[in-house]
């Protein structure tokens, strides 16, 4: 089989231009208070990449079958007809922002050649699979249960019983069966990309899955299942001879630390074996042992990220977050002091639900406060936006929300916002945003000794200031950003 994969964007952001002025600042300010704390480069300007898509295009063409890659740029997103003639599958991957690109792919590798067949998965399709096959018909396959690539790659010449996919037979929409093991084995092969590994900021992960249920994602819904540490170890070092000092690793899952014994053998290995100088991870706001957080130093975990969400406790007990305000600052304290040449950025939502216009001007307050203070080194400020699925999507009413189910600006720094307290008002909330990136900015500025006219004049540079991925947000976020760089 002829199988095209195509690697897209995880954001398409559209920014008015006073807003990408404040923006940009934050992320100028965020990549230089990171170089100015762990004494390293900060990786912008590296392509980002789906690593889902990657492990089945790797057991795919460990399978024997023909593997084509592509990124697509977030300036100019199209797929080559050559290659869409080429192909007898194509296989897309859609964050919810991008799954309207993923339909206008389908539809256009069509038109050029209709006998291929389309299949997109992700978290948008996950639980909105009947609507998106009743809805879009260039669309053959998509996904509805996670499934091991291995299992996926084995039935690719017979996709009509590929576990976990959605099909429609007839008015109806089937979903083959799928079972996640408890222990399961993905590996990436570097020569299906269409760029050296080096030019890619890599994430990956010890586990699927979540030790936690919560209703920000869905993660939780999929029981915790874990990689060998043996093949994770045998990754780390394929990275290593790829990748070079100067390459820089993030785990994403939400487990690492929480299993403490595999975590310390990881970090001691990293510590004794590889090379690479930048690893980075999240922690759940909640407190860790000191031997694990000894071992993430000694891992060279150049930042860590926690979820303070909020600065109020009756906002964070509304959504049912662990742990208060207190106690995230008293973490972030406690990672200071045993990593003191690590970056620790906050996570900060603003529309949570429960939030009030009182609440949210109280949210300025706070994220000055942290930054002011040196309790955290950054803060990445993004709107509340429900993932399909979850509670909050299924009945925002009840959660006191209104939403706007405009998939093209389902991400999380358009304004005007698609998901908005009532109690405040879209307007408000999307004029709280702005501010929120210019006090972030202004922080940034004061800790560096420059004013933000001069953060404004920096130039971008081939790789730096200007790339797809920053320190400041969450890394996997490519983002393309229609303003003059000021106001």
């Amino acid at each position: 089989m002829r199988l095209l994969f195509a690697s897209l964007p995880t954001y398409q952001m559209r920014l008015g231009k006073q807003q990408a002025y404040w923006h940009r600042l934050r992320r100028i300010g965020s990549d230089k208070i990171f170089e100015d704390v762990t004494k390293l480069r900060s990786p912008s300007g590296k392509t980002s990449f789906c690593r889902g898509l990657w492990l089945v295009a790797s057991a795919a063409r460990r399978a024997g079958h023909e593997c084509r890659w592509l990124d697509i740029s977030p300036f100019d997103p199209k797929l080559p007809a050559e290659d869409c003639e080429w192909a007898e599958q194509l296989w897309l991957y859609a964050m919810t922002p991008t799954f309207h690109l993923c339909c206008e792919f389908a539809a256009q590798a069509k038109n050029v050649n209709p006998e291929i067949t389309v299949f997109v998965g992700g978290p948008h399709t996950r639980y909105l699979y009947a609507n998106c096959l009743h809805e879009h018909v260039a669309l053959d396959f998509v996904e509805a249960r996670p499934a091991t690539p291995d299992s996926l790659a084995a039935s690719i010449k017979e996709p009509s019983h590929m576990p976990g996919m959605a099909r429609r037979d007839g008015e109806e929409v089937r979903v083959n069966p799928c079972e996640f093991p408890k222990y399961y084995s993905e590996f990436g092969d570097p020569l299906v990309l269409a760029q050296p590994l080096v030019n890619y900021y890599f994430n990956t992960s010890t586990s699927r899955g979540c030790c936690r249920t919560c209703a920000f994602c869905l993660e939780g819904l999929v029981p915790l299942c874990l990689r060998p540490v043996a093949e994770v170890k045998d990754e780390l070092r394929l990275l290593d001879s790829h990748l070079g000092l100067d390459g820089a690793i993030h785990f994403f899952d939400t487990s690492l630390w929480a299993t403490p014994k595999r975590c310390i053998e990881l970090c001691e290995f990293i510590s004794s074996e590889i090379s690479i100088q930048h690893f980075s991870c999240d922690i759940e706001a909640r407190r860790i042992r000191d031997d694990v957080l000894g071992s993430l130093a000694r891992a060279r975990m150049r930042m860590i990220a926690i979820g303070f969400e909020s600065c109020r406790d009756d906002v964070l007990n509304f959504v049912g977050k662990n742990g208060s305000f207190a106690d995230r600052l008293t973490i972030a304290e406690h990672v200071r002091r045993l990593m003191p040449n690590t970056a620790i950025k906050a996570y900060w939502l603003l529309g949570l639900p429960g939030s009030t216009e009182e609440s949210l001007r109280d949210e300025l307050s706070g994220i000055r406060t942290v930054l002011k203070q040196g309790t955290v080194d950054l803060v990445s400020v993004k709107l509340f936006v429900p993932y399909p699925g979850t509670p909050f999507f299924l009945h925002p009413a009840h959660y006191g929300l209104e939403v706007e189910y405009d998939f093209r600006r389902y991400d999380r720094f358009t304004v005007p916002p698609v998901c908005w307290p009532k109690a405040v008002g879209r307007e408000l909330l999307a004029d709280l945003l702005i501010e929120c990136e210019k006090t972030v900015a202004e922080c940034y500025a004061v800790r560096l000794g420059v004013t933000t006219q001069a953060m404004a004049a920096i130039k971008d540079e081939p790789g730096r200031y200007n790339g797809p991925l920053y320190v400041g947000d969450a890394i996997d976020t490519a983002g393309m950003i229609e303003a003059a760089p000021c106001i």
